[in-house]
């Protein structure tokens, strides 16, 4: 098979441009890929057709999809699914599945057909929610979470019986049918019980033996998620199945036990580049080119009952089934119109019917358009429905029935926060690797845990599965987004706040948008500044209320980073939460700030540089073997607190590197710029226990101390090469940086001897350490 590059290429473009303009008008991407399809295939404008080379790429496309969907959901989840949810994705499949097989077989269509009509009418897609949940602002809303756990445990309910279907069929014309059925049926329950017995117990052995070898890099990580997702399908095909029954289950049971938790991110981010970003778009064009628009006309009368029984089938089974839950049938029916979408998993099911010769093309294409047309109902009932229910004061918020607060990692900000939650006898915990910074939120009263926030246990010892909420002040975006998405998968937690968006643009916003994640009001850059102040601890907590503080826009609350009020919390129904972008406050509401008493004097320039040092970031140089490689692991985190990109942070740092080496004593070296525009100087600090080379004719270095800071400032920035200075002049300091085990070590080193130099007589500044 020769692959048709220009042809793929063609495809490509069409899904792409088709995609694009769907999701600008609101609806998921697939629908446009399957009308390019239609508009450029065979069906109308015949420029785009089938081949070996697309089909290939198609097949592989829907393969790693599933493996997707499957890695999106955890076991556990449907598992612990809410009794609410439960009943709605019954009734929203069952009764127009029923409806579905009702009227194919009055139609005298066969068996087969009539069953993958069914599942067809009673699939719901999760990708037409995630989206219109956030635009209607309903994340945090009792029918959000039962749309998200509905729409999970339908798709997997059809999957069942997507598998239970093509049992039947293999056995369809033989003599012995019911022996048949029992046979396959029988593989079909032994792999799934062995896929069960796999993924809950023998993943984590694997996983835990994979962790101890160091395998930590994500293009090893990905190589052994396509081993199992290839090894699981294998295994689906002996047991009589389709393949993509088999990546589905290995997505489920993947992140369950051996990736680790914090490449589980990165690799399920992988998968869906790799997935939806270029092999499935393929697949969804490809299949835009069986819809036969001829069989559809000569058969619209049967495309109207279908699309009809669909849609009343969802609506009227999922609000007859939700009764039970006593939430009332205006938000059964509301819950009913937002299951009301058709998308992936029933184009995939459908196109491997066609295939296998178990429907017909005109089949097909009713499935398909119905997908369509049912799909693009959702935006606009579940907003009518939805003004509905807020007209009636019954837009109910989610019951979680949860207390308790967790903050990872201890900081200033942190603690004041913590404090008001506190005052509302909320049990709040902090997470952090740092025995020291523990010690200093148990000496205030609060419970802490000693470990990595990202480990499993570690967040289950803090209350993962009690929390209403968790706060992530860590300055790593992209760890931030792997422990929300593991805590609202893993452990259902309803609230997950994170810094504001970062100086530069985030490569990870979509995924913030995607999972309803919730911005503070300050920054990344905002908040170390905060942490880096000496006299922070001695500002007080003071009650404003809104709207008056809230007037004009929402930056007008963090102008206070230099000024007298910095934002912190808000209290409205009963619960404080940190004060977040977009907060709807009720008038009324009481808002906390931080402000500056009159009597406490602003934190002298000493206190300051000192704070600065005790708090600063140590990267690990272990990986680093030459100069060049120092220099971009600095400017990396240094370009973080300005305006400049690394490699502009970089140049600077070469170009002072360059009139004069920045070694000042054995092991020890300050790299350091000067960038206008900085508000106050930056410090990152580098250790290298083997040593590092830095400069021709020098020792190995095993301390870096990179400055940056604005030369029109450059009083502040003197004290902390002073602070820098009398550090690393110690005797033994350059023998306890290297001697230390781990991070939290390092810190604790900096934070006793900034102590001992707090305590030293008022520097002369003009007098400590290099001219610059």
């Amino acid at each position: 098979m020769q692959l048709d590059l220009i042809h793929l290429l063609m495809v490509l473009m069409a899904a792409w441009g088709s995609g694009l303009l769907a999701v600008r008008m609101g609806f998921p991407a697939i629908l446009g890929e399957l009308a390019a399809g239609v508009v450029f295939g065979p069906a109308l404008l015949g420029w785009l057709a089938p081949n070996a080379s697309v089909k290939v790429l198609a097949d592989l496309g829907v393969y790693l999809l599933m493996l997707y969907i499957g890695m999106e959901i955890q076991p556990r989840q449907l598992f612990s699914a809410s009794r609410a949810g439960l009943l709605a994705a019954i009734g929203g499949f069952a009764v127009p599945f029923a409806a579905g097989v009702s009227l194919m077989l009055a139609l005298d269509y066969s068996t087969a057909a009539a069953l993958f009509m069914g599942m067809a009418m009673g699939v719901t897609s999760l990708a037409t929610k995630s989206r219109i949940l956030v635009d209607l602002n309903l994340l945090g809303t009792r029918i959000a979470s039962v749309l998200l756990v509905g729409a999970i445990f339908a798709d997997t309910l059809a999957l069942v019986t997507f598998a239970a279907i093509l049992t039947m069929s293999s056995q369809v014309g033989n003599t012995g049918i019911w022996s048949g059925v029992l046979v396959t049926g029988g593989k079909a329950i032994i792999f799934f019980a062995v896929a069960i017995f796999v993924g809950m117990r023998v993943f984590p052995w694997i996983g835990q033996r994979l962790a101890r070898w160091d395998l930590g890099k994500r293009t090893s990580n990905f190589t052994i998620v396509l081993i199992v997702a290839l090894l699981f399908g294998e295994l689906a095909e002996l047991a009589g199945l389709h393949a993509i029954l088999g990546a589905f289950v290995a997505g489920l049971f993947l992140q369950e036990g051996i990736l680790q938790h914090k490449w589980s991110y990165e690799v399920t981010d992988v998968v869906h580049d790799l997935s939806i970003g270029f092999l499935a778009p393929v697949f969804f064009v490809s299949a835009g080119f069986h819809i036969s628009l001829t069989a559809i006309i000569a058969n619209w009368e049967l495309l109207v009952f279908v699309v009809v029984l669909a849609t009343l089938g969802k609506i009227v089974g999922t609000a007859l089934f939700y009764l039970p839950s006593g939430h009332g049938w205006r938000e059964g029916i509301t819950v009913g119109a937002g299951m009301n979408g058709r998308g992936a998993v029933e184009v995939i099911v459908a196109e491997i019917g066609l295939a296998m010769g178990l429907i017909s093309r005109e089949v097909f294409s009713i499935l398909v358009v119905m997908a369509f047309l049912t799909t693009l109902s959702v935006p606009f009932l579940l907003t009518w429905m939805v003004r509905w229910l807020r007209g009636r004061n019954e837009l109910a918020p989610a019951e979680t029935g949860r207390r308790g607060v967790i903050i990872t990692p201890v900081t200033t900000v942190g603690l004041k926060l913590a404090a008001l939650m506190a005052a509302d006898n909320e049990a709040v915990t902090f997470v952090d690797r740092n025995p020291s910074r523990c010690r200093d939120a148990e000496q205030q009263g609060f419970r802490t845990v000693l470990g990595d926030v990202l480990d499993r246990d570690t967040l289950g010892d803090a209350g993962a599965h009690d929390a209403r909420l968790i706060l992530s002040l860590l300055s790593d975006e992209p760890g931030s987004v792997a422990l929300a998405r593991y805590a609202l998968v893993e452990f259902g937690v309803p609230e997950f706040f994170l810094p504001g968006a970062p100086l530069k643009e985030s490569a990870t916003e979509s995924e913030v948008q995607r999972l309803g994640l919730r911005r503070l009001l300050l920054g990344s850059a905002e908040l170390t500044r905060l942490q880096d102040r000496g006299d922070l601890e001695r500002y007080e907590p003071s009650q404003e209320v809104a709207p008056d503080l809230m007037t004009g826009d929402e930056t007008s609350l963090v102008f206070a980073v230099e000024g007298e009020a910095i934002p912190l919390a808000f209290r409205q129904d009963g619960l404080t939460r940190p004060l977040f972008r977009d907060a709807t406050l009720h008038p009324g509401a009481t808002v906390w700030v931080l402000k500056r008493p009159e009597h406490v004097e602003l934190a002298q320039p000493r206190a300051r540089a000192l704070g600065l040092l005790a708090n600063a970031e140590v990267v690990d140089l272990a990986d680093v073997r030459d100069a060049d490689g120092v220099v971009r692991a600095l400017a990396r985190r240094l370009a973080f607190f300005t305006e400049l990109s690394e490699d502009q942070v970089s140049d600077l740092l070469w170009e002072r590197e360059r009139d004069e080496t920045t070694v000042v004593a054995r092991g020890i070296a300050i790299p350091h710029v000067l960038i206008s525009g900085l508000k106050h100087p930056s410090l990152v600090l580098g250790r290298s226990r083997d040593g590092i080379v830095f400069a021709e004719g020098q020792p190995p270095v095993h301390a870096f101390f990179a400055i940056a800071s604005d030369p029109a400032k450059r009083k502040p920035y003197l004290y902390v090469l002073w602070a820098v200075s009398s550090v690393a002049s110690l005797d033994d300091f350059v023998s306890r940086w290297i001697a230390a085990e781990n991070e939290a070590q390092l810190r604790e080193t900096l934070r006793a001897l900034t102590a001992e130099l707090a305590h030293v007589g008022e520097p002369r500044p003009e007098a400590a350490g290099p001219s610059t």
